[in-house]
């Protein structure tokens, strides 16, 4: 885990603003205009000079964080957030990714990969999931929270922008 209050001054120092963040688990919100592979990179070198930490930084514009919670392709999960989780990944995966991990779903758990997500239901629990462990193998870097973590890291967000509408 990483000092957020110290993750908050580190990204401050740097230049970006309104920087907040999310439980302690390196959700981070803040303005910036810059393209996201950039503030990615920039990011992930602020964890590695200041905290010493290899963190592949996955980025999501607030447009594009509630286009994935709208498209929530299983409603029902919802009510079971902790179950539920949301991969975001980096890039894309092919067809033959995606029909890999449509098999290893077993029982009642259910997979979805919309653009650059992966919606995984695991009503059962994690463990012994299949469908976890082809997740965590995938060849493309991803992070994944629950519907909870989700939702109200979209929360602060809207706040974060509501607070600073004339940036």
């Amino acid at each position: 885990m990483l000092d957020m209050p110290a993750l908050r001054e580190a990204l401050a120092e740097a230049g970006f603003a309104a920087v907040r963040t999310y439980l302690g688990s390196g959700n981070v919100v803040l303005l910036d205009d810059g393209e996201p592979g950039v503030l990615a990179a920039r990011v992930g070198e602020i964890l590695q000079k200041r905290f010493d930490r290899d963190i592949h930084v996955i980025v999501r514009s607030l447009d594009e964080l509630s286009e994935a919670v709208a498209r929530n392709p299983f409603p029902d999960a919802a009510a079971d957030a902790e179950h539920y989780n949301v991969a975001f990944l980096e890039t894309t995966l092919d067809q033959a990714e995606v029909e890999q991990l449509a098999v290893l779903a077993t029982g009642r758990e259910r997979v979805a990969v919309i653009g650059r997500e992966l919606y995984g239901w695991y009503p059962d629990g994690f463990a012994g999931s299949r469908l976890i462990g082809g997740i965590m193998g995938l060849p493309v870097p991803a992070t994944a929270r629950d519907w909870t973590t989700v939702t109200g890291v979209l929360d602060l967000a809207r706040e974060v922008r509501a607070e600073n509408r004339s940036r």
